[in-house]
């Protein structure tokens, strides 16, 4: 008897395509937020928007000092929140992945780069180095609300 050429033990693409999309509706639905993350990561936003205002401009070494420190700061606080997601989850997920995502990305991103040219501008311009500190809430508040919403998008994106 000739054979069909076909396993009929193995699955259709079909099947396996339902599978994946299966497996990552259930991977997005289990993705978990490590308590204090978005906090941790908006302070870093906003520190970075803070030592902004503190490096540039006319001014005491100290300020610069204090702005070179907030920025090491920030750095270290955003490398430590993605490696607790990653921990937690066994996965980052980037917030440039192509999607219904990305214009939350984008606009968080254009906030923080707006904030940080106000307060650079300030500095520079009007000597205002104050006004980066003035600011780095607002970014924190915002990175907040553009990261518990981009959540909320990525699961109901992926079926979640």
């Amino acid at each position: 008897m000739e054979s069909s050429g076909r396993d009929d033990s193995r699955p259709t693409p079909a099947e396996e395509l339902a599978s994946i999309e299966q497996v990552r509706r259930e991977v997005a639905g289990a993705l978990v937020v490590p308590p204090g993350y978005d906090l941790t990561a908006g302070t870093a936003a906003g520190l970075n928007v803070a030592a902004v205002g503190l490096v540039l401009g006319e001014g005491p070494a100290w300020r610069i000092a204090a702005g070179i420190v907030l920025l090491v700061v920030a750095l270290v606080a955003l490398g430590w929140s993605v490696r607790r997601f990653r921990g937690v989850n066994g996965a980052w997920v980037s917030g440039l992945r192509a999607g219904r995502t990305l214009p939350l990305s984008i606009a968080g991103a254009g906030v923080q780069c707006l904030l940080g040219f106000v307060a650079a501008f300030a500095a520079v311009a009007a000597g205002w180095w104050w006004l980066g500190i003035v600011l780095a809430p607002v970014e924190l508040v915002v990175f907040v609300l553009v990261s518990r919403r981009w959540m909320r998008v990525y699961r109901a994106e992926h079926g979640a």
